[in-house]
């Protein structure tokens, strides 16, 4: 099949991000595509940007992910790092409770670590929350991040063991 070179760079432009890391990928094979397509993407708004990590996922830096998806004014941010195959936590960023929170409606995060942040927490447009397997600093913070989400509809959680 042959695709006219005007289409070549199209997907720079398209409102939905999604990656999967799985075995198929060889170890920082699935890093440099992700960073790579990360910087050349060019949409000014991101309807969604999901991304799924596995057992090859070490390495990934969530932070520059999550910055890149949140210049983008991210709507939906879906999150989800398979535990059974890494020891490594992921930390999610600073960046994604104060610059990022403006934007979005949904996030869904499975896995990761919330760090503490003393900055102002504001999520007005969260309608959708779902933390999963999730570990957070204290209990404080957690009211904080629940009460910083006024219009929110449907949240799920699930903590994991400490």
């Amino acid at each position: 099949m042959l695709l006219s070179k005007r289409w070549l760079f199209l997907w720079m432009f398209v409102s939905r991000l999604e990656y999967k890391d799985d075995d198929m990928f060889q170890e920082g094979r699935f890093l440099r595509f992700l960073y790579s397509s990360l910087l050349l993407h060019q949409a000014k708004v991101l309807e969604s940007f999901s991304l799924k990590l596995g057992g090859n996922s070490t390495g990934i830096d969530l932070g520059v992910c999550v910055t890149l998806a949140v210049n983008r004014s991210v709507r939906e941010m879906v999150i989800e790092i398979d535990a059974s195959s890494t020891e490594t936590r992921f930390i999610l960023p600073r960046s994604l409770y104060t610059t990022g929170s403006r934007t979005l409606v949904t996030l869904k995060l499975q896995n990761a670590l919330l760090v503490d942040v003393s900055e102002t927490v504001s999520f007005p447009s969260l309608k959708t929350l779902s933390l999963i397997s999730m570990k957070y600093p204290r209990d404080a913070f957690f009211r904080t991040l629940l009460s910083s989400c006024p219009v929110l509809e449907d949240f799920v959680c699930s903590q994991m063991p400490r």
